[in-house]
């Protein structure tokens, strides 16, 4: 049976083990955080990731003005009789 002392010995060697994997895990996670920070926050020298999706919201937005003047324009050319000429 062991003593005291081996039981406390045995324990701290046991802690440490687990504090050294928790530092491994906790560099590794700074590392994984800073690289996501330059990916989406600051672009690492590219548009950011929010930058990037703005300009692609933007040009969903001009793209659906432009199909809704197309679409308009048709409907009135239908409603107007004109369309004959057009689609001939």
């Amino acid at each position: 049976m062991a003593t005291k002392n081996e039981q406390i010995l045995d324990a701290i060697t046991k802690l440490g083990g687990e504090l050294h994997m928790h530092i491994a895990e906790s560099a590794e996670s700074k590392r994984q955080t800073e690289v996501m920070y330059k990916l989406f926050v600051t672009g690492n020298g590219n548009p950011s990731f929010q930058e990037r999706l703005r300009n692609a919201e933007r040009w969903i937005a001009c793209l659906s003005a432009i199909f809704t003047a197309v679409v308009v324009a048709v409907c009135i050319m239908f409603a107007t009789g004109k369309a004959e000429i057009v689609f001939k």
